[in-house]
């Protein structure tokens, strides 16, 4: 599959996951959780998708190591990179893209 093909398949799933959420929704408590875990990796960068992961159990995509690793070590969140979520539509078991994830970012 080339990658324009793999772009179009990947926005074709997440068009039908893909919603918008408010503040209200989340929660200040949540919103306070997050702020707290962002400042143990960078203090001076708020995640708000952080606080939409802890409210939906969902995971992140993204491409900030930093997230990531953080995400891998305390386990209070999921935070994938985009080869991860590749993998994920392609049919790897999540706990096996977890493990590449660990070893990428060399976490324990």
């Amino acid at each position: 599959m080339n990658p324009e093909e793999a772009l179009d398949l990947l926005l074709a799933k997440l068009s039908r996951k893909v919603r918008a959420v408010s503040v209200k929704e989340i929660g200040t408590r949540t919103l306070q959780q997050a702020l707290k875990i962002a400042k143990e990796f960078d203090p001076d960068d708020y995640h708000p998708f952080t606080a939409v992961s802890l409210k939906f159990d969902v995971p992140i995509w993204t491409n900030d190591k930093n997230l990531i690793k953080h995400s891998l070590k305390s386990e209070e969140y999921t935070a994938i990179d985009t080869q991860a979520i590749e993998k994920l539509l392609e049919g790897e078991n999540l706990a096996k893209t977890m493990q590449e994830l660990r070893r990428k970012y060399n976490t324990p």
